[in-house]
């Protein structure tokens, strides 16, 4: 069975993906800042554009791992991304760069890792980031991800 992450960031893929005190209800996207202008004793209000740019949010992401150990491995596989590249985000099988033109810069991943104790299901990642759908799960890793949008446009094909 072919397996397609609904969630991810990256290459890594999650059974959930959420948005704690997101102030869009959704992953955040570049936007049109400005400052108002107003002076005393000068009748009016202007507004100044001061550049399109994203803020900083943070996501939480959970995934079931097949070993302590390896969910260990993934913690330092998610620090890679930390700073290198820019990556796709998708939440509910919503690409942000298909659908919005946008890519996320990771700036920081804190992970935390827990053994189980009993085999759980759900969608089990190694620390390779290759998901295997219903195999056993004997730890699980949540991460709270600190990102930033960049705007790189709409891919050819996309919406």
């Amino acid at each position: 069975m072919t397996f397609v992450a609904t969630n991810y960031i990256g290459p890594q893929p999650f059974v959930r993906l959420s948005l704690p005190g997101a102030r869009n209800d959704g992953v955040e996207v570049v936007y049109q800042h400005g400052n108002i202008i107003q002076r005393e004793g000068v009748d009016g209000t202007a507004y100044m554009q001061t550049g399109i740019k994203g803020d900083v949010f943070t996501l939480e992401s959970f995934v079931d791992v097949a070993t302590f150990a390896e969910a260990q491995a993934l913690k330092v596989v998610y620090k890679t991304l930390v700073g290198t590249n820019l990556y796709d985000v998708a939440v509910g099988g919503v690409s942000y760069h298909t659908e919005f033109g946008h890519k996320y810069i990771v700036l920081d991943v804190k992970a935390e890792c827990e053994a189980t104790g009993v085999a759980c299901g759900g969608i089990c990642v190694s620390a390779l980031g290759v998901a295997s759908p219903g195999d056993p799960a004997y730890a699980r890793l949540t991460a709270t991800w600190t990102l930033v949008p960049v705007f790189v446009g709409i891919p050819v094909g996309g919406p």
